[in-house]
């Protein structure tokens, strides 16, 4: 039994990874030479103040506490309760298109729907919802093309206080686990380039999955 269960996740990863593949080969063909376009390359003054942190969970130490802060791509919560273990913050906002998989029990009894607010809609738009300069900062992990993570941060960079954070997950240009391309370190480089914000926190990851979190420049 335990054979034939192995040989099937086998076979349903094959095709799987063949579905994903097509898919990009797909958008090879619609992009061309384009699907290969690198990233703006920043100056020193956008990594002048930088800090290297060994992960994500050492960076978020170094965020503010007591804050008001966001959370855009939830999944099952759990990232987000570390957020609200170790920043403490007087409300968390999270974001998602499907709370299916998100784990309610995660969190302290009555933090749902308190101190823990869920909202459910395209991040981009919800966020077009809060006045400005309302978050302390912001975690972007929704989606991870260009077009998303651009209108992401456009939606965001206006509702963060003037000495705030804007912290971008999956920092990189291509996801090995998903066989998918990334647009997070084109659409965050042009940003820092285009509204003169800076890398204020860099955070490994043992994949390449990398943190970086980012504010205006001359506002620490």
């Amino acid at each position: 039994m335990d054979e034939e269960r192995t040989q099937l996740r086998f076979w349903t990863g094959l095709k799987e990874l063949e579905v994903r593949w097509r898919a990009l080969l797909k958008e090879y063909d619609r992009c061309g030479s384009e699907f290969f376009r690198s990233a703006p390359e920043l100056d020193n003054k956008h990594i002048n103040n930088a800090k290297l942190v060994t992960n994500r969970f050492e960076l978020i130490k170094l965020l503010p506490c007591h804050g008001i802060v966001a959370e855009l791509g939830t999944q099952t919560g759990r990232f987000a309760c570390h957020i609200f273990s170790h920043s403490q913050p007087r409300s968390l906002h999270l974001v998602d298109i499907d709370y299916s998989k998100f784990n309610a029990a995660l969190f302290p009894d009555g933090a749902i729907g308190t101190s823990v607010l869920t909202h459910v809609g395209l991040s981009w738009d919800v966020m077009k919802d809060f006045r400005d300069k309302y978050f302390d900062w912001i975690y972007v992990d929704a989606a991870h093309d260009y077009e998303s993570v651009r209108k992401d941060i456009e939606a965001s960079h206006r509702k963060i206080k003037d000495n705030g954070f804007i912290v971008f997950n999956d920092y990189t240009f291509w996801s090995h686990l998903e066989h998918v391309r990334y647009g997070v370190i084109h659409a965050v480089n042009e940003f820092l380039i285009s509204h003169n914000w800076e890398i204020r926190f860099f955070a490994l990851q043992r994949q390449g999955y990398y943190d970086v979190a980012c504010g205006k420049i001359g506002n620490h």
